[in-house]
């Protein structure tokens, strides 16, 4: 049974953060079940959700303002980022915390200064589950 959210966490991609729109478009052009991408930048770890970069690019101007300008203009600066010993439990109830635009975002994690991966809340979720089963077991034996 994974206890800790670091446990769970699958690695996803990692730009600069004046990477420009263009290439993170064909990241998700090419991959799409990709759910979002890690922008590293000078204060740390960002995200860039699909969704969220769709939404802005797809504007009346968002194309052409966007495409040869640095990811750091449409990226999420205040993304939950968590250490990898965090419980699974507290991060879920961190994650859903958040503002109802971001409730879907996936979860960063680090492990002591550098980025580890993501966690998306589906993944999270079913975990959460694993892990009240088990105390249901533990308190209930029977």
């Amino acid at each position: 049974m994974f206890t800790q959210i670091g446990e769970i966490a699958e690695p996803i991609p990692v730009v600069q953060s004046d990477t420009k729109c263009d290439i993170v478009y064909h990241l998700f052009k090419s991959n799409p079940s990709l759910e979002g991408i890690a922008v590293m930048g000078e204060k740390g770890v960002s995200l860039m959700m699909r969704p969220r970069f769709f939404q802005q690019i797809g504007t009346q101007y968002g194309y052409n303002l966007y495409m040869g300008r640095p990811v750091e203009l449409v990226m999420n600066t205040q993304a939950l980022v968590v250490d990898y010993s965090e419980q699974i439990t507290d991060v879920s109830v961190l994650a859903m915390d958040r503002d109802e635009g971001e409730i879907y975002d996936l979860v960063l994690v680090t492990s002591g200064e550098s980025f580890f991966g993501a966690v998306s809340i589906r993944r999270l979720l079913l975990a959460v589950a694993d892990v009240r089963a088990e105390m249901a077991i533990f308190m209930n034996p029977l």
